[in-house]
């Protein structure tokens, strides 16, 4: 189950259907997923990796986990956050992590908020050993 993630401004909780509209909007923005594989998908695509996003965070003992990042204020999904064990780890047990936030929140600093939360929860909660971001690109923005 995908536990949910509270900061002063955010809450990162399980996908929801209602969110698909601005995922779809996020997903579908060639400058927010410029270096994810998000780039290359159909909206059929998008649309089946949000419902398995779903589904997966009803699975009791699931490993990867993705959260929808929202606004505490208005409620509105704003990015993603996933992470899960690594194919290309460096250390055993090493979690791989991506994320994906609108253009509209970007330069907020809510990105910094979320990966505090995650990260206190991976170190704290569940106790990983190690956690690196993956890109799909040779030149990422990692500002966050």
């Amino acid at each position: 189950m995908t536990p949910v993630l509270e900061t002063p401004r955010l809450i990162l909780r399980p996908f929801a259907p209602g969110d698909w509209d601005a995922f779809d909007t996020m997903l579908s923005d060639p400058e927010t997923v410029r270096y994810m594989h998000f780039a290359t998908l159909t909206r059929d695509q998008r649309r089946d990796w949000f419902e398995w996003c779903i589904a997966n965070a009803r699975q009791p003992d699931a490993d990867a986990i993705n959260w929808a990042i929202t606004r505490r204020d208005t409620g509105d999904a704003i990015g993603w956050f996933g992470i899960g064990t690594s194919d290309d780890a460096d250390v055993v047990g090493e979690r791989g992590f991506g994320y994906l936030l609108a253009r509209a929140a970007w330069n907020r600093g809510y990105m910094t908020e979320a990966l505090r939360a995650v990260l206190a929860y991976e170190f704290g909660t569940r106790s990983a050993p190690s956690s690196a971001p993956r890109a799909t690109s040779p030149t990422p923005r990692r500002r966050a």
